[in-house]
């Protein structure tokens, strides 16, 4: 993993997790000896330490902390205002797109707790390709060829619904912006930053010298849609009008203190209904891994409530029997 043209915080290491951790940062040359030894300090004091014994434990901890903002967390506990501005910003807006001043310290203490605890999540895996090839277009066919459908560029308003139910179980994948039916308010994320152009990088890049912290160039990390052998990279030349631009409201929940609380669990008061999504609530932020996480964590409710639910679906299918008996004997 590259942090800047002139830093690095590299994690290769012949022994993995915690010592390839400890190794990157104690021979990166982004901080220097004093800032290193006031980080290591803050980081002995916090819960990664218990998680490397105790994660169940360690994640209490951390869950805990989310009232605090990671700045304040980590200056109290010794740390240095430039391991922030050097290192642990670029990091924190990598995650939730805030500063460290504005992001929770569970947030960042629970990406340090599954970096300590498991070696392969210092690393940063790129799709060869289109999502649509590699990672959406799979899922989407493995749903359509078993009679699932997808309704595309169609908004969601409200939910409709009637005394009986044609299903047993309904779960809800909502974006962020449409779940204000739920009554949980949402917290504004600051905006888009601007990327500034960058030119010669030879792999996934974290900066602290930039708007924007994260690069890559796809042409490497991604060849197969964007590099052919023998023509070079695809060049996509893109115009903007400043008059003509689209805003993005709410894109991800914000990872700020006191926000976690907020998120809807995944099981709802109505028996049959769940929600997924990875702004519901779970310990990783609003990503990706998040929103696998909220899945997995959705079906275990399903399979919870598995007795419950075949009650309920004979409930329904005797109300449903009992309502055709009058119709039956008026055509009679």
């Amino acid at each position: 993993m590259t942090l800047s043209l002139d830093a690095e915080l590299d994690f290769r290491f012949p022994v993995g997790a915690p010592l390839h951790g400890i190794n990157a940062f104690l021979t990166t040359n982004q901080l220097k000896t004093y800032d290193k030894a006031r980080n290591a300090v803050a980081l002995a004091l916090s819960p990664v330490v218990k998680a490397l014994v105790d994660p169940d434990g360690a994640m209490k901890d951390i869950r805990d902390l989310d009232s605090i903002s990671f700045s304040d967390w980590f200056l109290s506990k010794g740390g240095t205002r430039t391991s922030i501005e050097r290192m642990w910003g670029p990091v924190a807006y990598a995650l939730g797109f805030i500063d460290c001043d504005n992001i929770s310290a569970r947030c960042m203490l629970t990406i340090f707790s599954l970096f300590a605890t498991k070696t392969e999540a210092s690393l940063l895996r790129m799709l060869k390709g289109s999502p649509d090839v590699y990672l959406s277009g799979p899922i989407r066919n493995y749903i359509t060829k078993r009679g699932g459908r997808f309704h595309l560029r169609w908004g969601c308003r409200e939910i409709l619904y009637e005394k009986s139910a044609e299903g047993e179980i309904y779960v809800t994948g909502l974006a962020m912006s449409k779940i204000q039916w739920l009554g949980h308010g949402v917290a504004g994320v600051e905006r888009s930053r601007q990327l500034r152009q960058a030119v010669g990088l030879d792999n996934l890049l974290y900066t602290p010298d930039a708007d924007f912290s994260c690069f890559a160039d796809l042409a490497l990390t991604s060849p197969e849609d964007y590099y052919t052998k023998g023509q070079g990279s695809l060049l996509q030349l893109l115009k903007f009008h400043s008059h003509h631009h689209h805003t993005f409201n709410l894109p991800v929940l914000s990872a700020g203190p006191v926000k976690d609380p907020f998120r809807p669990d995944q099981k709802t008061p109505i028996k049959n209904f769940f929600l997924a999504g990875s702004y519901t609530k779970q310990d990783y932020i609003d990503s990706m891994e998040g929103a696998t996480l909220s899945g997995r964590l959705a079906s275990a409710y399903i399979c919870d409530a598995g007795e419950e639910l075949v009650a309920l679906q004979k409930k329904l299918a005797a109300i449903g029997s009992q309502q055709q008996i009058p119709d039956e004997l008026s055509l009679a």
